[in-house]
């Protein structure tokens, strides 16, 4: 789990820090590699690079430039939050959650272990952008992609978030052990949802 979040964090976020690209790290996307001898992490595949978001001034700042991309191209946007939503949404909310569910973490300490990995990638303390995208994968609100409204409104690549706020009360993590079969998946969604941002903040 140590190391997965740390190769993890380290191929993603350099490049949302120092370049403004934000791959689209779910699970579908990005592969791990292992040797075949020893079985120990050698990187990551990355696929579908169509669905990844670059924020165009950063990228600029560093003496780069997309001629390829046409202009309205979903790839490319001037504003930096779309690009760290995405991140949040792809990375931390899919990929590192699905990760320690499937490991069966998330009672024993998983979260803990991926935000002390990406706060060792970031180094807040050494750099300002670093310092500001800390403040936004950890703030008491976050983008929550919504998807269902997004079907009922029949879009795709006009992605719809809203704020959700966080309430770090007690969760009766029991009451959702009951509902798995999704017999009430609203009540399931609201529950994981809280209960995956007590601990990605505790």
């Amino acid at each position: 789990m140590i190391r997965y979040a740390r190769w993890l964090f380290g191929v993603t976020i350099p490049l949302l820090v120092h370049y403004g690209i934000c791959l689209e790290a779910h699970g579908q996307n990005i592969l791990v590699r292992l040797h075949l001898d020893t079985g120990a992490i050698a990187g990551f595949a990355v696929r579908d690079l169509g669905g990844i978001r670059i924020h165009m001034p950063t990228l600029h700042k560093n003496g780069y430039d997309l001629k390829t991309a046409l202009p309205g191209s979903s790839i490319i946007t001037d504003d930096l939050h779309e690009v760290w939503s995405k991140a949040h949404h792809t990375l931390i909310q899919n990929h590192m959650n699905q990760f320690i569910r499937g490991l069966r973490l998330q009672h024993e300490g998983g979260w803990a272990i991926a935000r002390e990995e990406l706060k060792s990638v970031l180094q807040a303390d050494k750099d300002e952008h670093a310092r500001r995208l800390d403040e936004f994968l950890f703030a008491e609100k976050v983008p929550f992609k919504c998807f269902i409204r997004m079907q009922m409104a029949g879009v795709y690549r006009n992605v719809s978030f809203s704020l959700i706020t966080i309430h770090c009360d007690k969760i009766l993590w029991e009451l959702s052990t009951d509902i798995l079969n999704f017999h009430q998946p609203s009540t399931y969604i609201k529950i994981c949802r809280t209960y995956f941002y007590v601990e990605w903040l505790r």
